[in-house]
């Protein structure tokens, strides 16, 4: 999850100088879609850990 938020910065950074375009946007879907993916195969787990729902969400945020 955070690799995958730190490609975004870096390619919205370096490669689109800043500025948001169809990249910006197609690469932050695969990342929400990643957490959508982790969040229902883990939902599990998260439940029987303190606050694991509200850590996800943290990190992800």
């Amino acid at each position: 999850m955070v690799a995958g938020v730190l490609v975004v910065q870096g390619y919205t950074a370096f490669v689109e100088d800043g500025r948001v375009s169809a990249g910006t946007m197609l690469l932050l879907a695969a990342v929400a879609l990643y957490m959508v993916v982790f969040t229902v195969r883990n939902a599990t787990a998260l439940r029987q850990r303190a606050y694991g729902t509200y850590f996800t969400h943290a990190v992800a945020t």
